[in-house]
Parts: C-alpha cells; sequence; structure tokens
C-alpha cells in the first residue's frame, strides 16, 4: 500500500475535528483555571455568549482535569469540557467547531481521580444530563450552600 492510498483509506481524524458543530443554538461559555481573553473575543465574534453560571452553559474551556465546582457541575451535567484550542481553531474556521475531537486530555489527573472523561461525559449525556459525581472531600474552592453538585449529582459529597 502507498503512502496515497494509505492516506485515503485511514479515517479523516483532522476532518472531523474541524467540521462544525451543528447545534442550532450558539454556545454560552464557560471558563474554569484558565484566562483567554482572545478567547472570549472569539466566542462573541462568532456569535456565542460567555455563560455567567454552570446552570446556563453549553461548553466548559479548561486546560486540564480539575476538581472545581465548575469543572465538576458541567462534568455531572454532561457539558464538553473543551481546551482552548476548540476556541482558537473555531476563531481561524469563523465558526464553533464541534466539540468532540477537542475534549480535554488529562491522563495522570483521570488516573488519580480513578475516571474517564470521556466516559463520564458520555454517561451524563445518556441519562439526560445527570451523572454521580462521588467526592471524598469538596472541590477546590469549596462549594456554596446550596451546592450546584448536589442539583447535578444523584450523590453529592458529604460536607464535613
Amino acid at each position: 500500500e502507498t503512502k496515497e492510498e494509505t492516506k485515503r483509506t485511514q479515517p479523516a481524524r483532522r476532518a472531523q475535528r474541524t467540521a462544525p458543530t451543528s447545534t442550532a443554538t450558539p454556545p454560552k461559555v464557560l471558563f474554569t483555571g484558565v484566562i483567554d481573553e482572545a478567547g472570549e473575543r472569539v466566542v462573541v465574534s462568532l456569535g456565542g455568549s460567555l455563560a455567567e453560571s454552570v446552570y446556563d452553559c453549553t461548553h466548559l474551556v479548561t486546560d486540564r482535569v480539575r476538581r472545581t465546582v465548575k469543572f465538576l457541575c458541567t462534568l455531572a451535567r454532561g457539558v464538553p469540557i473543551v481546551t482552548l484550542e476548540w476556541l482558537h481553531k473555531s476563531g481561524r474556521n469563523s465558526c464553533f467547531l464541534a466539540p468532540g475531537g477537542f475534549l480535554v486530555e488529562d491522563p495522570e489527573q483521570e488516573q488519580n481521580f480513578g475516571f474517564s472523561l470521556v466516559e463520564s461525559l458520555q454517561r451524563a449525556q445518556r441519562s439526560g444530563g445527570v451523572l454521580q459525581v462521588r467526592l471524598s472531600s469538596p472541590p477546590t474552592p469549596p462549594p456554596p450552600d446550596g451546592c450546584p453538585i448536589s442539583q447535578f449529582s444523584s450523590h453529592p459529597w458529604v460536607g464535613q
């Protein structure tokens, strides 16, 4: 098999990464653990908006797996948790790209916390946005009274 034949027969992962998202509703993007003013401008320029809370976001942008309230609540809801690359490539393509090829990959933290981000997101999406999030201690920063994690999880963490 020649190099050219191999190129044609292999699945086009890159094409999947650059496919525009098919959502009719513009994304509402929330950030955790990262500050990216250029990324925020991309969101607005493409017709999306910056989410005000975990309750209204459709995408969470971060650089790694984190034990923050935002991360855990969006995970429990099945919201795509994507890298900054999603915003930057969306900006270069002048449209929001499908998030699937831009999900955060952090094998070390996934092993530390004993879960798979991709599998957890899929389970939450299949269950209608309700995923059990079991924590042995509160996330950082600690959740406020009326913890949103307990609203999105059938097994909230037990406080001290």
